[in-house]
């Protein structure tokens, strides 16, 4: 699947009709959409979002559990053997597990939000979606639709080829939301998705202002270069852990953070690295970082942390 797009917003009762109308307007299998009405009964709005949201994932990622998928755990990739000595993956299902493959994820995730629900929107997955913004609150004629739609496909793959194509030191998509954009102040996201034309120019300004080549691992003093979160506090990229591997029920019963964790700015992606943090003169920390799900939180005295691109504390 190239793209899903999730409409999320709009008030027409019939919105999932036009969104089936819409969907036959484009190669069979290339693109998916997903649409529900924005109930007009205000007590059931507050759950709207992560209904839709979860059905996405359902769709995404199969419809019990979430594991890193093709990774050796829990469901490896085998080679099954091919003329001429060549060969093909192929994915293992894990056992007892009802599950997707990595290889038939949609590309990208776009959200197509109305105006009136995109702070909620953003709040919850402005990092993790690609967030395309419809005036609304009444969902466009098919035609004017599916012209917004194609007139962002550019920026889109734009978007795809700049996270996938990105120089090994350039994590800025990367930085966790809450525990970095929001806790120092750096509106990558929020810039990202005001003008995602400026993707690409959006990412290298957040570089040159945030990275720090020279930075030194206090403890590990050849390990060089990390992200800051201001003067003293540096997040540095370190390896995949164990624990991060799968990043399990809880992710799947939250929702949004299963989106969050496998997908930057709507690009699929995968759990595998995590951030140390640090103090630059090895003392401590000085900032309380929340684990997004459990409610765990460390920093302060503390002078070590490791923290995930979708804000788990590990």
């Amino acid at each position: 699947m190239k793209r899903l797009y999730v409409i999320v917003g709009f008030d027409d009762a019939d919105v999932e009709r036009q969104a089936s109308d819409l969907q036959r307007q484009y190669e069979a299998g290339t693109v998916r959409f997903l649409a529900r009405a924005y109930p007009a009964r205000a007590d059931k709005r507050a759950t709207y979002l992560k209904s839709l949201v979860q059905s996405a994932n359902d769709l995404i990622f199969g419809s019990t559990t979430a594991t890193n998928f093709c990774r050796k755990q829990d469901q490896p990739c085998a080679v099954e053997a091919g003329n001429g000595g060549g060969g093909k993956k192929r994915c293992e299902r894990a056992t007892g597990i009802e599950t997707g493959c990595a290889r038939q994820r949609p590309q990208l995730v776009v959200i197509i939000c109305a105006d009136q629900l995109f702070d909620d929107v953003f709040d919850r997955l402005g990092r993790g979606a690609l967030i395309l913004r419809i005036a609304g609150p009444k969902l466009p004629q098919a035609a004017a639709l599916k012209a917004a739609i194609d007139a962002f496909e550019p920026i889109a793959s734009q978007v795809v080829l700049t996270i996938s194509n990105r120089a090994k030191a350039l994590y800025a998509p990367l930085m966790p939301d809450r525990n970095f954009q929001r806790l120092g102040g750096h509106g990558i996201a929020r810039d990202a998705q005001a003008d995602p034309s400026r993707f690409a120019a959006i990412l290298q300004e957040y570089h040159a202002a945030l990275y720090r080549g020279d930075f030194a691992n206090p403890k590990k003093r050849q390990i060089r270069g990390a992200y800051m979160l201001d003067s003293e506090t540096a997040f540095q990229q370190d390896r995949l852990h164990n624990t991060v591997q799968i990043i399990g029920p809880e992710s799947r019963q939250d929702g949004f953070h299963l989106l969050n964790a496998y997908h930057i700015y709507g690009v699929k992606t995968d759990p595998g690295l995590h951030f140390d943090v640090m103090n630059a003169d090895g003392g401590a920390i000085n900032h309380t970082l929340d684990d997004v799900l459990t409610g765990k939180q460390g920093g302060g005295a503390e002078k070590h942390l490791n923290a995930t691109p979708c804000d788990r504390l590990l």
